[in-house]
């Protein structure tokens, strides 16, 4: 992929009629302007990786999703997608989300009563809506990078809309346990 972003800033450079002195001058501009992007993904990555190493991951989620198997059923629904944005900021990866909690999420939405399709729908939602805010997502810091927007300007923009956002979920999610949403 590097190799990619590479040919199109040469192909970049010819199209718009720069030397190579000039291209060389704005290629390392761009690496200026990310370099602080890069240091914040390396630090989320090492705090992910202290967390994944120390075994803390599995009792974390643990100690988060017991408490909805003590709700009602369309409150621990709901619950389950607020407990999956939560996750979301620890393990901001989907697949190794769905990885890690996917085998603890079924059992407990089989004996809450709501069906397996309804708890993929809250981890979709909660992954989903919340990525746009995680801080340990390194893509959310190189594309505020590459628009020189701070993280904190960006976070009392789009913080708002994420709880409308999540809102509008909880109705989709509370429609899904009253209709029996699936099995496909």
């Amino acid at each position: 992929m590097s190799a990619v972003f590479v040919v199109i800033g040469l192909v970049a450079g010819i199209v718009g009629k720069l030397g190579p002195n000039q291209m060389c001058e704005a290629f390392l501009q761009g690496v200026a302007d990310l370099s602080g992007g890069a240091m914040i993904i390396g630090v989320a990555a090492g705090i992910q990786c202290v967390i994944s190493d120390a075994n803390t991951i599995d009792t974390i989620i643990y100690g988060i999703s017991t408490p909805l198997s003590g709700l009602p059923t369309l409150v621990s629904a709901i619950g389950m997608l607020l407990v999956i944005s939560l996750i979301n900021i620890l393990i901001p990866s989907g697949s190794g989300k769905a990885v890690a909690i996917m085998p603890i999420l079924f059992p407990i939405s089989a004996l809450l009563g709501f069906t397996q399709q309804t708890a993929v729908l809250a981890y979709q939602l909660g992954d989903g809506i919340i990525n746009l805010i995680t801080p340990t997502l390194g893509l959310l810091f190189i594309g505020l990078a590459f628009g020189k927007v701070p993280y904190d300007k960006w976070l009392r923009f789009y913080f708002p809309l994420a709880i409308k956002v999540t809102v509008v979920g909880m109705v989709f999610i509370s429609y899904a346990v009253l209709t029996g949403y699936g099995p496909f």
